[in-house]
């Protein structure tokens, strides 16, 4: 059953899986190893936003599927900017790309006006459409490692010449991830004040059954 299913909702950061969506489909294997300048208007915005981030530093040369992790475990704003920047040339592009992945996939209830989440009032979608998103996420392989991954520690730089060690804001919460015969297996969370707390996870039954 369903409630509320189709009703017009804030997403907050459960936006980042389109922006992880939209990123892996544009991303070579080899570019995951690429490195991008974190700047200084990057990390400042982000502190000005009160955006959750992932803790790089302005200057800070970051691989590409560190940037991934970053959006994925600790919903770094940081790391959205960073990305969004390097695919794009900026975020008003990308989010272009992140609208025309929903008409794609027949979303009609969803508009995104950022890549991170942050209140707008243009920027919606549905239960159903989220879930959907997070469905079509799971078909990637990419996408399902990030989305599924408890910690991950970034590659070394020079700001942090022992990475970070980042976590994922879904599990860290979870005292278990089985319920009953269903294991949950990705998640993302969301916060904002006008959307309130926010959650869709992915779970598995042992013969493959996806919720």
């Amino acid at each position: 059953g369903a409630r509320l299913a189709d009703y017009r909702i804030y997403p907050a950061s459960r936006t980042k899986v389109r922006t992880l969506i939209v990123a892996c489909e544009r991303l070579g294997q080899a570019e995951l190893e690429e490195k991008v300048i974190v700047t200084r208007e990057i990390v400042d915005e982000a502190y000005r936003a009160g955006a959750s981030r992932a803790g790089f530093e302005a200057g800070e040369a970051v691989r590409i599927l560190d940037l991934l992790y970053g959006i994925a475990l600790p919903s770094g704003a940081d790391a959205t900017a960073a990305l969004a920047s390097y695919l794009a040339g900026g975020e008003a592009r990308f989010v272009l790309w992140m609208n025309e992945k929903a008409e794609q996939l027949g979303l009609v209830g969803t508009h995104f006006v950022n890549t991170s989440g942050l209140h707008d009032k243009n920027h919606y979608s549905t239960a159903r459409e989220i879930a959907a998103m997070m469905a079509y996420a799971m078909e990637m392989p990419l996408c399902r490692a990030l989305l599924g991954a408890k910690t991950y520690t970034t590659a070394p730089t020079d700001a942090h010449p022992e990475g970070i060690t980042l976590y994922s804001t879904t599990f860290s919460r979870m005292t278990t991830t089985q319920f009953g015969m269903v294991s949950v297996l990705a998640g993302k969370t969301g916060y904002t004040n006008e959307a309130r707390f926010c959650l869709v996870t992915y779970a598995e039954r042992p013969d493959g059954t996806g919720y």
